[in-house]
């Protein structure tokens, strides 16, 4: 398995999708797309909720491609019971990332965005 480097260390794709995943739970992903009114209208090969997995996945790896991306994401990251992802082509990533827009992620990263530290982390506060 290859790794990638976060903040000079080394980690496993694994370990990164499993921190992305207890970042933006699936619970607060469904809710994102539930407030912002993105939900499909029938079953797709690309559900909302794998769309917005995907689009934060890409900011992990910057250095790939929609389908090395989209590869990694159904490789490493945590399934819900029951769920199965199948491959899709590049054209319908960018259908499906224009069909939500970007309001799910503004959404989420108003919720998530800010200080995760105390004042007993090292390196978090300046001073």
């Amino acid at each position: 398995m290859a790794s990638g480097h976060i903040a000079g260390e080394t980690y496993p794709e694994r370990t990164r999708m499993g921190l992305l995943s207890r970042t933006f739970t699936p619970e607060l992903v469904h809710l994102a797309i539930e407030e912002t009114g993105v939900r499909e209208e029938r079953t797709k090969a690309l559900p909302s909720h794998l769309v917005v997995y995907f689009t934060l996945t890409m900011w992990l790896f910057t250095h790939l491609g929609y389908g090395a991306v989209l590869r990694e994401l159904v490789e490493n990251f945590p399934l819900c019971k029951g769920e199965l992802w199948r491959p899709a082509r590049t054209g319908s990533i960018t259908k499906a990332r224009a069909r939500i827009g970007q309001a799910p992620l503004r959404w989420l990263f108003d919720r998530v965005a800010g200080v995760r530290g105390t004042r007993a982390t090292p390196g978090v506060f300046w001073r």
